[in-house]
């Protein structure tokens, strides 16, 4: 199999220290194709060191294209929001100055209820970006369909998200000392549902207290989250175990039994294929990708946004799970993600890129 990767420039949130998932899909990138070209489009800085690194990846961008004659494709990696405007210009950039291919791919959890909202300019900067490209990449078939529905770019596929390798060499036993152990990972706010989860506990904390522990690991409301734990003392079942990556990541993941993330709307959430990858359960909500790898009682349970007694019933029927069916759902889940390997990604990209080198 030839290897394209030589021929491709990057482009999209510093994967360096990052937080969100566009981020962790391209330091997955850069960790095993090996011949990564990269400009970091975006970092998460004040707004005016936001906008200085934005005019100096144009720059940088600008300077790559014109002296690397090998880089043949413009692989822009995108979100909703101010992002679409600066993808713009990154695509007008790379197709009209300097002529080259453009793959734009989307990884929004909100494009629709963002161009819903839009005004006219940031309408007509997402149609003209998706139909200037020369491939749209959607995260899930979901996805696909709406991209297709609502702009109908001429080529368009969907390549899953990717995540690296676990390491299963530490994980604890399942549901250690009699309590099972839920994780939250993502950022704190409405969106992602954690005060929903908030409000489920308080509902029922005399009922599971010494029967579940719930860790919340992520940025964002903390001040909020605190006071709601103090407030309706629930510290001894909800703890905040502050920002995870790395090793404290890897600790959290092996620790746990089952992963929470009942959120609005998504994409296709990287803590979620992370918690499969450590054979972990999944109660989620069913929305953008997330149905694609999490099947309701097969490997956890899906829930419609905002239902606070079926998230209720969701936490009540995962602890009672006997040892099989809770072997059987940890099973499930090391099947199902699978496809969101690194030797999947290389393939699919591999194969997109020659398509059209």
């Amino acid at each position: 199999m030839n290897n394209n990767f030589e021929n491709i420039l990057y482009i999209g949130p510093d994967h360096k220290n990052h937080r969100g998932g566009i981020g962790a899909v391209l330091d997955v990138y850069a960790s095993y194709l090996g011949n990564f070209k990269f400009v970091p489009s975006f970092k998460a800085v004040n707004p005016l060191r936001k906008a200085l690194v934005f005019v100096g990846s144009l720059f940088s961008i600008s300077s790559v294209l014109g002296k690397d004659k090998a880089i043949k494709v413009v692989h822009i990696h995108g979100s909703h929001g101010a992002s679409v405007y600066r993808k713009s210009i990154i695509i007008f950039l790379a197709k009209k100055i300097f002529s080259k291919r453009v793959i734009y791919h989307l990884h929004a959890s909100s494009f629709d209820v963002y161009y819903k909202k839009g005004n006219g300019v940031y309408k007509w900067l997402c149609n003209k970006s998706i139909k200037a490209a020369d491939v749209v990449v959607a995260l899930s078939p979901k996805w696909y369909d709406y991209y297709n529905e609502t702009f109908a770019p001429e080529n368009l596929i969907t390549i899953k998200n990717v995540i690296p390798y676990p390491d299963l060499s530490k994980l604890q036993p399942t549901r250690a000392g009699g309590k099972t152990r839920f994780l939250f990972l993502g950022r704190i706010g409405d969106r992602k549902g954690i005060f929903d989860v908030l409000n489920v506990v308080n509902d029922n904390k005399e009922a599971w207290r010494g029967k579940l522990e719930i860790h919340i690991g992520g940025d964002g409301d903390i001040d909020r989250l605190k006071k709601i734990i103090a407030d309706n003392e629930l510290g001894d079942i909800v703890k905040y175990i502050g920002w995870v990556d790395g090793t404290i990541k890897h600790k959290a993941l092996s620790s746990s039994d089952v992963l929470l993330l009942p959120s609005y709307n998504e994409g296709l959430p990287i803590s979620i294929l992370e918690a499969l990858s450590y054979g972990m359960p999944v109660i989620a909500s069913n929305v953008g990708g997330i149905p694609e790898v999490v099947k309701n009682r097969v490997n956890g349970f899906l829930v419609t946004p905002g239902d606070l007694p079926a998230l209720e019933q969701a936490i009540n029927e995962i602890q009672e799970l006997n040892d099989l069916q809770f072997a059987d759902m940890k099973k499930a889940s090391l099947e199902i993600v699978k496809d969101y390997m690194p030797d999947k990604l290389i393939v699919e990209l591999n194969n997109l890129y020659s398509s059209i080198v």
